[in-house]
């Protein structure tokens, strides 16, 4: 029922923003635009060389943003990492943008500010729902609601509103780091060289006293099917640091300290180190010089990526080739069965999911090939 009023809604504002007259943008012209991505950590970074990609093109405006609370030290970080003047970034993190309540006070702070573009970058009802609530002359995104839980199965069409040199564009079947250049595209920006960029990196350490190498370690994800056993975790960090001399680093969130703590304990070894923290301050300053992540589909695997670090992903409900960042150093494991790809929020056969198939023994042998040594597990 939520979902048919939302979708109602949606159509509402839709109608209403539609009647507006287009005008041709004039990038120069623009003084404020407005970026809105209140979905998961995977989707902020995953935006980010879109990002890149308009303040490039238009140089003179000052951008704001909005943001789930979690991630707004880490978008600043990350653009610092990137040398973007951060005096043109105004970051707001929101709470609670999945209940009524949360996206009134969300509107009413974003209403004390006058925007000439507001872009929505992905399809969720919390971004429409804002953009096209706002008041601008211009507005580009993904407005109409497919699927909430697997977005890159549906066509989703880039839409504008008030803009009169615009070339639809569809997101289909695609891998979700293309969503945000299909904005970019359809604004006629061209953004081909910033694809392959990489961070120009401020090497920070943490206040955390360990020393290379060290394997860095997400045994969580948003959804409990995307996760594998973290008791093959377990028996995984001990494969490691029976044969590698290596520390391994266990992050999560402050939701995830008590299972993550377990792990650690289970392990019971000196060299593995729990970062559980809400800001992900330590984890930002550390994850540039690891050695290694190891994670399932989740945000903190799209970190990694955009910092060059090699990356072991396990994937199950999600083809990696449609959610996985698109990196030669990155490895995926993916099971495909018979129901994949899926929803992820039920599973047909719940005893032995697609995450099942994936085994500790070739999780451990492919860490011990991105570390050179050849080595039986069962040893």
């Amino acid at each position: 029922m939520k979902r048919i009023i939302g979708n109602i809604w949606i159509y509402f504002l839709l109608l209403r923003n539609f009647l507006k007259p287009k005008k041709v943008i004039t990038p120069h012209t623009l003084k404020n635009i407005l970026i809105i991505e209140l979905s998961r950590m995977g989707d902020v970074i995953s935006m980010l060389y879109a990002i890149l990609c308009l303040m490039e093109n238009f140089s003179n405006s000052t951008f704001y943003f909005a943001i789930d609370a979690r991630y707004q030290s880490l978008l600043k970080k990350l653009l610092e990492f990137h040398n973007v003047n951060i005096s043109r970034v105004k970051i707001f993190g929101f709470k609670y943008t999945d209940t009524i309540e949360g996206l009134r006070l969300t509107k009413r702070m974003l209403d004390k500010y006058r925007y000439d573009l507001i872009c929505s970058m992905s399809p969720s009802f919390r971004n429409s729902f804002l953009a096209l609530s706002l008041n601008s002359e211009f507005k580009v995104g993904f407005f109409r609601l497919n699927s909430i839980y697997t977005p890159f199965l549906e066509k989703n069409e880039v839409e504008a509103i008030g803009i009169k040199n615009f070339t639809s564009n569809s997101f289909l079947y695609e891998n979700i780091e293309n969503r945000g250049f299909k904005i970019c595209n359809s604004l006629g920006l061209k953004c081909e060289a910033l694809q392959n960029n990489k961070f120009k990196l401020d090497k920070k350490r943490s206040n955390i006293n360990f020393q290379k190498p060290y394997i860095i370690l997400h045994p969580f994800s948003g959804w409990k099917f995307r996760s594998w056993n973290y008791l093959n975790f377990v028996q995984l960090i001990k494969n490691i640091i029976k044969k590698l001399d290596v520390k391994i680093v266990v992050i999560g969130s402050p939701e995830e300290k008590l299972i993550g703590e377990k792990l650690c304990n289970l392990v019971g070894n000196k060299n593995v180190y729990p970062i559980f923290e809400e800001k992900l301050d330590n984890i930002l300053n550390i994850m540039p010089d690891a050695d290694l992540f190891i994670g399932n589909d989740s945000g903190p695997l799209h970190l990694a990526s955009i910092f060059n670090v090699p990356a072991i992903g396990l994937y199950g409900p999600a083809p990696p080739e449609l959610t996985a960042p698109q990196r030669k150093v990155n490895f995926y494991f993916y099971k495909k069965l018979e129901c994949s790809p899926c929803k992820q929020i039920d599973c047909i056969r719940p005893d032995n999911t697609c995450m099942d198939q994936i085994t500790v023994e070739e999780v451990t042998m492919k860490v011990f090939e991105f570390f050179n040594i050849k080595s039986n597990v069962n040893e």
